[in-house]
């Protein structure tokens, strides 16, 4: 017995989005790295992987602080952003990304600490120093952040805790953008299907409604002979007519 299902009866599957999958394989690839960062399976195989990691936390960190403002239409607000994050790649790229795979490198930038308080303080200093323009007012929630990013990062100079604690930051943050990521699939899938469910309802509709040809039938064009039918018709409606006509006057004349 053949078990091939009819073609007109399988429900159609939604294409695949590959955005979708794309977010979904970066945040396995996330989880998967916070575990192995975890046991310490990178130690031995790449000394370098602390360096290199906060350096990548570094850059995340400054595009979570500057990511709206580069959305924005003042361009004056989108050149500070910019020029923020420039600071920050630069130096994550020759103050940890680049250490982490030159064991003789002396560039020596300072450690993940002094580069956390940079970011807050170069941050909060030119948010501040700004709100006297009327793109950069902030309200009393955002103005005490900022405060409270200048007391922080000025305990961070000073401070080991973001390198005795690098550990758990790191995975932390793999942790968190690996859930942003999945969110992110999520609603892209949900989205695509959607999408997907509205364009079969609408191709079944299109099939379902009929044509304008059935609803309304234009009448048949009419031929010689009808025409022909229809004078010789009203040739006779004339004639009876007449006769009518005459007969009424006869017999007027008569009585």
């Amino acid at each position: 017995m053949s078990t091939n299902a009819n073609p007109k009866t399988m429900k159609p599957r939604r294409p695949i989005n590959i955005l979708e999958i794309t977010c979904y394989v970066l945040a396995i690839i996330f989880v998967i790295f916070a575990i192995l960062f975890w046991v310490r399976v990178f130690d031995g195989v790449w000394p370098g992987i602390k360096l290199f990691a906060s350096g990548v936390a570094i850059i995340i960190i400054g595009l979570i602080l500057n990511g709206l403002n580069l959305k924005r239409k003042d361009k004056v607000s989108k050149s500070i952003s910019f020029i923020e994050l420039l600071i920050l790649g630069l130096g994550a790229l020759f103050g940890f990304i680049i250490p982490s795979f030159i064991r003789d490198y002396e560039f020596n930038l300072g450690g993940p600490d002094l580069w956390l308080a940079i970011i807050l303080i170069l941050h909060a200093v030119i948010r501040l120093s700004l709100t006297k323009y009327q793109s950069f007012k902030l309200n009393v929630f955002y103005f005490y952040l900022n405060i409270a990013f200048l007391i922080l990062g000025g305990y961070l100079i000073r401070s080991k805790f973001i390198e005795s604690n690098i550990r758990i930051i790191i995975v932390t943050i793999c942790f968190a953008i690996a859930a942003v990521l999945a969110f992110k699939a999520l609603q892209i899938g949900n989205k695509a299907s959607k999408q997907f469910r509205d364009q079969q309802e609408g191709r079944t509709s299109i099939q379902e409604k009929p044509s304008e040809s059935e609803e309304v039938k234009a009448p048949p064009k009419p031929t010689k002979a009808d025409k022909k039918a229809k004078r010789l018709e009203k040739k006779n409606e004339k004639r009876l007519l007449k006769a009518d006509k005459q007969n009424e006057e006869t017999s007027e004349e008569e009585s």
